[in-house]
C-alpha cells in the first residue's frame, strides 16, 4: 500500500537511512528476496526514489547475512532460549487482547521459528546425507558446487535456506571451506530471481531494481575472484575460528565488499544527475 511509504519517504531519501532501512527488513524478515521485490513494487508505483530503492537493496543484501550467524548459533544455548520463546508468545497471543502486546508476541512468534526451523534443518541433514552421494561437492573445481548452489537457490527462491544446509554441511566435516564460500557466493546469485520473477508485468523502474540487484552481486562476485585468482583471499582463511563461523563472516564480508565497491559510484552519479537537472531548471528559468 501507500500508507507507509508515505510515512518514511522523506526519511529514507537520504542514502544512509534507505541503506539502514534495508539491512533492518532484511535481518527481521530473514529474506532479502521479499524485500528486494516489495523495493521493486514500491518502485515501480513510483512511492520511493531510484535512489532510495539502489541503497535499500544494498543495505537488504548485508542484512539478509545474519542468517549464517543464526545457523552457526545452533552449537549455543542462546538457540535453544530463543526457540523456547514461541510458547510463551503463543499464551499471550491466546489470552491477552491487547493489540501492542498482540503485535509484540507475533514477532516473537516469527523469530522463534526461525530457529525452530534452523534446529530441524541441522538435525534432518546428518540423515539426508547418508542417503546421497554429495562427492561432486567435495571433490571438484569449486565452480561445480557453485553452479550447483546457484541452480538449486534460484528453484527454491531461499538464499536463506540453502546457506543454513552450507553451513550445517561445513559443521559436518562435509564441504571443504572453498567450495562452501563459493557456494554462499551462488546462493547471492541465485536469489536474484526472485525479484526478477516479481517485477515480471512490471514498468522499466521495477525493473531496474532488479537489474541492481544482480548487478550488486556480481560486482561482489567478480572482486572475490580476482582475491581467489591473486591467492589473497587465503589470509582470510588463517582467522582463527571454525569454518561455520568463517563462512558466515564471508557472506557478510562479501555482501560489504558489493556495498563499499557499488555505493560511492551510485553517490557520485546520483549527484551529478540532480546537478545537472537543476542546471537545467535554472537555465529554462531564466
Amino acid at each position: 500500500g501507500t500508507k507507509l511509504p508515505t510515512k518514511i519517504n522523506k526519511y529514507i531519501k537520504i542514502p544512509i537511512i534507505s541503506w539502514l532501512l534495508g539491512i533492518f527488513s532484511a535481518s527481521l524478515t530473514q529474506s532479502s528476496s521479499a524485500i528486494n521485490s516489495i523495493i521493486s513494487g514500491l518502485r515501480d508505483k513510483e512511492l520511493i526514489e531510484e535512489k532510495t530503492s539502489f541503497f535499500a537493496v544494498a543495505g537488504s543484501n548485508i542484512g539478509t547475512t545474519i542468517t549464517a550467524y543464526f545457523a552457526v548459533m545452533q552449537n549455543v544455548s542462546l538457540a535453544s532460549f530463543c526457540s523456547s520463546l514461541i510458547f510463551f508468545a503463543t499464551l499471550i497471543l491466546l489470552l491477552i487482547k491487547n493489540k501492542n502486546l498482540i503485535k509484540i508476541s507475533t514477532i516473537i512468534v516469527g523469530f522463534s521459528l526461525i530457529f525452530i526451523s534452523f534446529g530441524l534443518i541441522s538435525k534432518s541433514i546428518p540423515n539426508i546425507v547418508q542417503l546421497l552421494d554429495l562427492s561432486f561437492l567435495t571433490n571438484t573445481n569449486p565452480f561445480i558446487p557453485f553452479i550447483v548452489s546457484l541452480v538449486i537457490t534460484a528453484i527454491c527462491q531461499s538464499s536463506s535456506l540453502i546457506t543454513v544446509i552450507i553451513v550445517t554441511f561445513s559443521k559436518l566435516n562435509i564441504l571443504p571451506l572453498t567450495n562452501a564460500l563459493f557456494m554462499i557466493m551462488a546462493t547471492n546469485i541465485g536469489t536474484c530471481s526472485t525479484v526478477f520473477l516479481s517485477a515480471i508485468g512490471k514498468s522499466k523502474k521495477g525493473l531496474k531494481v532488479a537489474i541492481f540487484n544482480l548487478a550488486f552481486n556480481l560486482i561482489g562476485f567478480l572482486v572475490i575472484i580476482t582475491l581467489y585468482n591473486f591467492n589473497i583471499l587465503k589470509h582470510f582463511y588463517s582467522i582463527n575460528v571454525s569454518d561455520d563461523t568463517k563462512i558466515a563472516i564471508f557472506h557478510t564480508l562479501f555482501n560489504m565488499i558489493s556495498c563499499m565497491t557499488i555505493c560511492p559510484f551510485l553517490s557520485i552519479y546520483y549527484k551529478r544527475k540532480y546537478k545537472n537537472s537543476a542546471e537545467k531548471i535554472s537555465a529554462i528559468s531564466s
